[in-house]
């Protein structure tokens, strides 16, 4: 009796499947095989096709381009296990023409449904798709942003590591299903075939948002001071002073086509304060690495993870991830000071921080210092990325954010201790962005390739739509 129970439950399920629609979903320009990226402002265009083998009714179907994120944290007290967080943070509905459906509902065998779709990729999201407390404004506008593409080496077509922790994933995908009909009013349409195909998307971003969400960022420390003594147990000979521009931000090639070598760069302005006459110290090397910095959790971030201690994520779903990436060892042995000799009554200037929102105030030479010489030299950092990486920009979302930091450290020995080096290292912003064409264009409207796209507000639903009828976003969190 038991075994014919399981062989008509295998038999039945069998059947459910062989009677299921067919549906395959084809992108324009975009093989089986290839992942093809997307950015701002980019037209998504494409056909889904819907084969049966037997006559199928049905109820609706829908065509939708969804984005979602999807964290994971282990958790061990009290009980041991994961909390895991999802997030449909955007979802645009393609309208299907009436004329397209079959009649009276019913999928023939003989027929190839063909159904076509387009979606406009949009530069932010509906405030409803951020719906929880944040400490400020500021936050809810970067919450709003679209997000990369997150922890999918498949979907970026390169297979290059993004550097994502396997805890959270961020991805975009055309989604196709065809609904039957519910079996009492008013209840769920549970779809008879759900499939969808996933697209890379890498947005471009408010660089401004970025900038001031990193102000005060306790990682950051564009200046830095050290003193500079003679030895374990001898006298003080001085304070070095570091001062770093905060570099332009990285433009990134989205297409992943370019040959040339991703670079930006900054320049660190030193300064030497002696005591009693000391000459400046001697530099030996400057290092540099990428900080790269990933914050998750399964709670939405109430406040820019840079502003949050360490310490006080435990206890709250909330984590980060740190990794260096090296960049370049330079030596700078052969550097020169330069001397410069204040008069009485002049102040002590300091080098120049460059057009940066996250410039702190200038370090004070210490009180006791009374001398009339100072020294300076200024270095010129480039920065390059290694291309066996893949990076994606900066951004901040309700639950997973990435973000940069260019790590220096400036060595240097004195000329009475040649084989003990000292150190400073100075932490400074760094921002990676996408060069969107279509954001370059001077005019309002944006062209996208033969439509001017109109973002609009649908009046007492807060739906944004376009000026083609039915294309909205709806944001969509799910909390688990």
């Amino acid at each position: 009796m038991v075994s014919k129970s399981i062989f008509c439950r295998g038999l039945n399920a069998w059947e459910c499947i062989a009677t299921r629609p067919r549906v395959t979903i084809d992108i324009d320009g975009q093989d089986a095989g290839d992942a093809k990226t997307y950015t701002t402002f980019d037209s998504i265009e494409g056909n889904i096709t819907i084969d049966v083998d037997h006559e199928t009714p049905f109820h609706d179907i829908e065509i939708t381009f969804e984005g979602r994120s999807r964290v994971s944290i282990e958790r061990t007290d009290p009980v041991v296990g994961q909390r895991i967080a999802r997030h449909t943070f955007l979802r645009l509905r393609q309208p299907i023409d009436p004329d397209v459906y079959p009649s009276c509902k019913v999928l023939k065998p003989s027929i190839s449904y063909r159904i076509p779709f387009l979606f406009i990729l949009p530069d932010r999201l509906l405030p409803q798709s951020c719906r929880h407390k944040v400490s400020d404004n500021h936050v809810h506008q970067t919450h709003t942003q679209l997000p990369a593409t997150f922890g999918d080496s498949t979907a970026c077509g390169s297979g290059l590591c993004d550097i994502a922790p396997d805890t959270c994933q961020i991805s975009y995908a055309i989604r196709a299903r065809v609904l039957r009909d519910p079996p009492v009013k008013d209840s769920h349409n549970k779809p008879l075939v759900d499939t969808s195909r996933e697209v890379r998307v890498v947005p471009g971003i408010d660089q401004g948002l970025i900038r001031k969400a990193g102000e005060n960022g306790l990682c950051h420390s564009v200046q830095g001071a050290k003193r500079v003594n003679n030895g374990l147990l001898k006298g003080n000979q001085g304070h070095l002073t570091a001062t770093v521009c905060q570099p332009d931000p990285i433009l990134l090639d989205y297409t992943n086509t370019s040959a040339h070598t991703i670079h930006s760069a900054t320049i660190v302005h030193l300064r030497f304060d002696p005591e009693n006459g000391e000459q400046p110290p001697k530099l030996s090397s400057l290092r540099s690495k990428l900080g790269v910095r990933t914050f998750y959790g399964s709670t939405p971030w109430t406040s820019h993870p840079l502003n949050v201690n360490a310490a006080e994520l435990r206890g709250k779903n909330q984590n980060f991830i740190l990794e260096h990436i090296p960049l370049s060892s330079y030596s700078i042995a052969s550097m020169e000071w330069t001397k410069h000799v204040v008069s009485n009554g002049t102040t002590y200037p300091h080098p120049p921080t460059g057009p940066s929102e996250f410039a702190e105030p200038q370090l004070q030479i210490p009180g006791s210092y009374n001398g009339k010489v100072y020294y300076t030299t200024s270095i010129t950092v480039p920065i390059y990325l290694p291309k066996s990486r893949q990076f994606v920009s900066s951004f901040y979302s309700c639950f997973i954010s990435r973000i940069y930091t260019l790590d220096l450290c400036v060595s240097y020995h004195t000329p009475k201790t040649r084989l003990l080096k000292h150190s400073l290292n100075i932490k400074v912003p760094l921002t990676l962005k996408v060069a969107v064409p279509a954001l370059l264009d001077s005019s309002t409207d944006v062209l996208c390739g033969k439509e001017t796209i109109q973002p609009c507000l649908q009046q007492g639903y807060g739906d944004w739509e376009y000026d083609k009828p039915g294309y909205w976003n709806e944001g969509c969190p799910i909390y688990t």
